[in-house]
């Protein structure tokens, strides 16, 4: 586990406040964009474009919010490493709790 706390320093610092609500904000403008574009897709030219990028957007936004999390939870598991603490279903090869359906921020 050593080891994976000193590999996942370099991917992501803390966030701050300002950085973790605009992160969600482009998260929901995101979802709303992609059910816009899927409850509509005859939506073309600039208004599309405009759709597909806030969609964009907001899926890099989810992956930093998620990597940043990781390194959260990672930055608190160290506090406790080596005091008997024992991480169940911890996997340092999976990045993410999303990977088991938790991604539904």
């Amino acid at each position: 586990m050593q080891f994976y706390f000193r590999d996942i320093r370099p991917v992501s610092s803390l966030l701050t406040l300002d950085e973790e609500r605009s992160m969600a904000a482009e998260v929901q403008a995101g979802k709303q964009a992609r059910l816009r574009l899927q409850r509509n897709p005859s939506i073309t030219g600039d208004e599309r474009a405009r759709l597909e990028s806030a969609a964009g957007t907001g899926l890099s936004a989810r992956q930093k919010l998620i990597i940043a999390n990781t390194r959260l939870v990672v930055s608190i598991a160290r506090v406790y490493q080596g005091r008997g603490f024992v991480a169940g279903g911890f996997d340092p090869g999976r990045q993410s709790w999303a990977d088991e359906g938790g991604g539904s921020f």
